[in-house]
């Protein structure tokens, strides 16, 4: 695993990179071509994140029906987050699917079961499935071929479950089976078409290895409905939990970077406090 990058930012350097993130959003508002009408009933439907603070960030909830990004670094909290999604959703009567392109049954479960989320019971009792989609010595020798059958495995199980939450975690592993960027690019996208047309609210994560407020932009996360980032960002000497939401289609977003934490009870935003 590479070595993540921290920085302690000037006050140059700060000002710098809230002029990037404004342009960021600006952009990617530009790009969205759903936001006709907001006060739409159709439009503005929202689900909750199950992640205390973090809804009051962007307008009570996710949209539902679209994709929101998860970036993060090792250890950001990312499946944490993903787990209490899903968890969430199933306690107020919407099934979930686990899609894990890197971790197995047995190790999510064991993760998830800290937080007092027992996944495995839930499954048993058809309300969540969990799909290993990690990569087989098979599947590797065509990465095409491997991609589609996620993607048709997905439609399927989506169909089954009548799910209405999914999360797709390590799209990491895209990079490795799709190194060309055009290719990761198409792959990114066919995912997020099957999610868009089986109408379910998804979360993907992403790794990011440079954590800094002047990182670079990756490419899925102009292409997602919605992109949240999560860092431990050394700040005045310290290090410190943040979560940033990078944007949200058709929603009025906090843009402010807030820290959080990780309790026994998963993950907890602090909406009201700064960190810069």
């Amino acid at each position: 695993m590479q070595e993540m990058r921290l920085q302690d930012p000037t006050r140059t350097q700060l000002h710098d990179a809230r002029n990037a993130i404004a342009r960021f959003m600006q952009e990617s508002q530009l790009e969205d071509r759903t936001q006709t009408n907001l006060h739409d009933p159709m439009i503005v439907k929202r689900i909750s994140s199950g992640v205390p603070g973090l809804d009051a960030m962007i307008e009570g909830g996710f949209l539902t029906g679209r994709s929101v990004l998860l970036a993060g670094g090792p250890g950001a909290g990312k499946t944490v987050a993903c787990g209490q999604f899903l968890h969430h959703g199933i306690t107020h009567h919407e099934r979930g699917i686990y899609v894990s392109l890197d971790e197995n049954r047995e190790r999510f479960y064991h993760e998830m079961s800290r937080f007092g989320w027992k996944f495995d019971q839930l499954e048993r009792e058809g309300l969540f499935r969990f799909l290993d989609a990690s990569p087989t010595p098979d599947l590797e020798m065509d990465n095409h071929h491997s991609l589609s059958q996620i993607v048709k495995s997905v439609d399927r199980l989506i169909l089954d479950l009548d799910a209405k939450r999914v999360v797709v975690d390590g799209l990491a592993a895209l990079g490795f089976e799709f190194p060309d960027a055009v290719d990761r690019r198409k792959a990114f996208l066919s995912l997020i078409q099957t999610l868009s047309n089986s109408n379910v609210t998804s979360l993907l994560t992403s790794e990011i290895r440079i954590s800094a407020l002047d990182r670079p932009i990756q490419v899925e996360e102009y292409l997602a409905d919605g992109a949240i980032v999560m860092q431990t960002l050394l700040i005045t000497g310290s290090l410190n939990r943040t979560i940033h939401v990078e944007k949200m289609r058709g929603t009025l977003v906090d843009a402010e970077i807030r820290p959080y934490t990780i309790t026994s009870n998963g993950i907890k935003v602090f909406n009201t406090e700064k960190v810069l």
